[in-house]
């Protein structure tokens, strides 16, 4: 997918799962205070969506709001 649409968002850290979602930009989510490195090296972090599903971005692929 074109990583300037929509982002996959993981159950797991790392690339190598199917993703529980495909986010689209702008999508709000809330950080639960949790990071990984994952099996690529890359920071991971988790989040929860406004309808409840929960799964990792990797760092990048995400805009903190204040």
């Amino acid at each position: 997918s074109n990583p300037s649409v929509a982002v996959n968002f993981r159950p797991a850290p790392g690339t190598g799962n199917t993703p529980v979602s495909v986010l689209a930009l702008a999508t709000p989510v809330q950080f639960l205070d949790e990071q990984q490195t994952g099996p690529d090296g890359l920071q991971w972090l988790r989040f929860r969506t406004q309808d409840g599903i929960e799964g990792w971005l990797r760092e990048g692929t995400f805009v903190p709001v204040a």
